[in-house]
């Protein structure tokens, strides 16, 4: 059974990260979060590694402002609980892409 694609959103007080790991390998993070309700969100640390996520970050770095909507193609998924989090786990998600939809396109939708 595979997971759909979620919709997220750019954390507002944490940038992307974009580095080289010691072996070379590009490695981009991202926070962002999913909105469940109003007063209530699932925090998601995207990791995203290679010659892929490299040309992403040279063509859309610009793009990754707070607030936008991010749809990234997960391929691993697992919760991270941090200790003195009052939020509930966050999730640590391994990604292959990352498909941008600009502000003006966006909307915050909130789950029942």
């Amino acid at each position: 059974m595979s997971m759909p694609d979620p919709i997220l959103y750019l954390a507002n007080k944490t940038k992307p990260l974009a580095k080289v790991a010691d072996d070379g390998t590009f490695v981009l993070t991202l926070l962002a979060y999913h909105p469940v309700r109003k007063h209530c969100k699932d925090a998601w640390r995207l990791l995203w590694a290679g010659q892929s996520a490299q040309e992403f970050w040279q063509n859309h770095s610009a793009d990754l402002v707070p607030g936008v909507q991010i749809i990234p193609s997960v391929e691993l998924v697992r919760p991270f609980d941090a200790a003195g989090r009052q939020c509930g786990a966050e999730i640590h998600a391994a990604v292959s892409a990352i498909k941008i939809i600009p502000i003006k396109g966006a909307q915050c939708q909130l789950s029942p």
